[in-house]
């Protein structure tokens, strides 16, 4: 009887854990940055940008959220990348239309063998400049 008990604590324990797991990948990646998400209607997160807010301050949240890694996952297919990164992101500035511009144009110098996947995968991660294309 005792090991029955154990077994069900045990299992009721693994559950919790991958509850407070799975709850832990929902919520925004960084405490500082949550004022900027919001959640669309399925659940997913959504950052949300104000057209006052600086191109930094939005770079700067948009390298702690997980949607950049979630356009990660699926370098080198720019067609894809590009649609998360627009339904990712509300922005009333040309902020992401910009950044899907510097994604195309990495896609290209990978293309163009100028950079490994890796460069790229670094690149998106952490952009410096997005107005650069050179």
């Amino acid at each position: 009887m005792q090991l029955i008990v154990f077994l069900v604590e045990v299992i009721l324990i693994f559950f919790y854990l991958q509850w407070e797991e799975l709850g832990q990948l929902i919520e925004p990646s960084n405490e500082q940055y949550s004022s900027y998400y919001s959640t669309d209607i399925i659940g997913n997160d959504i950052l949300k940008f104000s057209i006052s807010m600086k191109e930094k301050d939005k770079l700067a949240v948009l390298k702690k959220s997980e949607l950049i890694n979630e356009v990660i996952k699926y370098i080198p297919k720019i067609d894809v990348m590009s649609e998360i990164f627009r339904n990712g992101i509300e922005d009333e500035s040309d902020f992401k239309d910009n950044f899907i511009e510097y994604m195309e144009s990495l896609h290209f110098k990978y293309l163009g063998e100028e950079i490994t996947i890796e460069e790229f995968q670094e690149l998106i991660k952490n952009p410096k400049n997005i107005h650069c294309l050179d």
